[in-house]
């Protein structure tokens, strides 16, 4: 299940804050009850989203410490 630690903005999935791994998406997934595969799907659909973030920084004027900031708490790949 998703949770709301104590921090406003980090999400714990599966009891975990950190080193997600596809296990995890999958439990998820049987949690919502979806069906099997689209937890996958979703993860796939978000990573292209954010994968375009230095695009759209840049486009936004976002200042370069932050792009890069925000950029290295990404995490694009998945096994």
């Amino acid at each position: 299940p998703i949770t709301r630690p104590h921090d406003p903005v980090q999400m714990s999935l599966n009891g975990k804050t950190s080193g997600f791994t596809m296990e995890d998406i999958k439990h998820l997934e049987r949690y919502a009850r979806l069906p099997r595969g689209r937890g996958k799907k979703i993860l796939d659909q978000v990573l292209d989203a954010f994968s375009e973030w230095p695009v759209i920084a840049k486009d936004l004027g976002i200042p370069e410490a932050l792009q890069t900031h925000v950029g290295s708490t990404q995490r694009l790949k998945w096994r």
